[in-house]
């Protein structure tokens, strides 16, 4: 199998695993079964040569589905990598196309931008797109594949403990060991990696430890351990009731009845609780505990492959905070705005406040942690900054919470004739095959080429 085929299959499967593949995967689905859950909001930016299309109606259809390309694109691209994204651009592009037409629900808004001064036709949409197509994909891999590719992102970790407690006195009884092995083996089928729940508590009382040092060595000793032992916590409590004896043919006979259980999954780095659910029963009995802890095993197993990242396909994206010091106006912290939009893996963006002298905040729809969005500024964001306004113009200067601040060292190079004449922010890094894609007159390609390096500067090498 050839590479760029092999990053697809990863692209497809991260986005299923992150909007909730366990057990969801269907070869045929069919479209009017897809649900509000399976819907996310994605705005972006389309382009067309406007040097080229002289018919300005024509430019306004390429850049319209252009948008509607980058909406898709977003769907998938926005879970992985940027740069491996760009990477294998093409292969992405067209299975997209030839696979996935049809899977924008409703365009909400189109906002017509014209020519502007750097030459292209820019069009604006934010759409509803359909995710759970995606997911279907899931379908086609082999274990073996998923173990691989879970492992290339990040390999998380869950850790399982569900106690069974009497509804009489709400002592803990026991483990709910059934519970935890059915759990663990639906993760387990999907190659994630599970770790022991007392080995876990002992590298926690381990960091608690750490903690207590003295006052001058606190702070050290919390960058030390931040980062928890294992990504998600799945914890819950099954109620059971001893009913009262029976006597039936001689025999005293004394059942158990089932009469709530709860199921809960949290995110670690965040503290962010996945899934969370309680059930009543309907008080149905059992001969013995045993019998009431299998039957509650086996539906919490159903439950989490089900539904414990049904939230995920609700509200993929997470609100981030991102902060900008140094813009010497509000119309130009209002006009950056638009270069944020066009950026790989942010799927929208709000325009919060403006402090004159400190810095604009801007509202960061993006999909993934915090942590996840600071890379993806290092990595990606700030070259692609860097190279339409000058390197060395931005940098990382603090991240706290869910706030990412960063500088701009250089105030002159940021103007609104910069922001509005120089190619958009994408444009600084696209790949060979999205510039073919776009970029149509020589006049045009020149422009591209002055911020994007890797591109030729003549149409005939590309």
């Amino acid at each position: 199998m050839r590479c760029e085929h092999k990053m697809f299959f990863q692209y497809v499967f991260f986005l299923c695993m992150t909007l909730g593949a366990l057990g969801l995967a269907s070869p045929a689905l069919a479209e009017e079964s897809w649900s509000e859950d399976n819907v996310m909001v994605v705005t972006a930016e389309g382009l067309s040569d406007g040097e080229f299309y002289k018919d300005r109606r024509v430019a306004y259809d390429e850049a319209l589905k252009d948008a509607k390309r980058q909406v898709l694109e977003k769907a998938v691209g926005a879970f992985v990598d940027s740069s491996t994204l760009v990477e294998n651009y093409q292969t992405i592009s067209d299975t997209i196309q030839t696979r996935y037409q049809g899977f924008i629900k409703r365009i909400i808004k189109i906002v017509d931008g014209k020519v502007q001064p750097d030459g292209f036709y820019h069009v604006w949409i934010k759409a509803e797109v359909y995710t759970r197509p995606l997911a279907e994909s899931m379908a086609d891999f082999s274990r073996s594949q998923r173990q691989g590719m879970i492992k290339a992102h990040g390999n998380p970790t869950f850790a399982v403990k569900i106690d069974v407690i009497s509804d009489e006195n709400k002592r803990v009884i026991q483990r709910c060991d059934v519970c935890e092995t059915e759990i663990a083996n639906r993760l387990h089928e999907y190659g994630y990696r599970l770790v022991d729940w007392q080995g876990m508590e002992e590298d926690i009382a381990a960091q608690s430890r750490l903690l207590k040092l003295e006052q001058g060595e606190i702070e050290a000793a919390r960058y030390g351990v931040g980062r928890k032992p294992v990504d998600v916590m799945i914890t819950g409590q099954v109620k059971l009731r001893r009913n009262p004896p029976v006597y039936v043919a001689g025999m005293t006979v004394r059942t158990v009845s089932l009469t709530s259980w709860s199921v809960r999954a949290v995110a670690t780095q965040t503290n962010e609780i996945i899934f969370s659910k309680n059930f009543r029963s309907s008080r149905k009995t059992y001969n013995d505990e045993d019998e009431a802890i299998l039957a509650v095993g086996k539906m919490a197993g159903e439950l989490f492959s089900d539904q414990v990242f049904k939230d995920y396909v609700a509200t993929p994206t997470r609100s981030l905070v991102f902060g900008i010091y140094g813009l010497s106006s509000r119309r130009i912290a209002q006009d950056m705005k638009r270069d944020l939009l066009s950026a790989r893996s942010i799927t929208g963006v709000r325009f919060k406040e403006y402090h004159r002298g400190a810095e604009a905040l801007f509202d960061i729809d993006y999909v993934g942690t915090r942590e996840e969005f600071t890379n993806y500024v290092d990595s990606v964001l700030l070259k692609a900054l860097n190279r339409k306004y000058g390197e060395g113009t931005f940098a990382v200067v603090r991240e706290s919470g869910d706030l990412v601040h960063v500088r701009v060292l250089k105030p002159e190079n940021v103007t609104r004739k910069t922001i509005v004449s120089k190619p958009s922010l994408t444009m600084t890094v696209a790949s060979r095959e999205r510039v073919k894609q776009i970029v149509k007159s020589q006049e045009t390609l020149v422009k591209v080429a002055a911020v994007n390096p890797d591109i030729p500067s003549q149409l005939d090498d590309l």
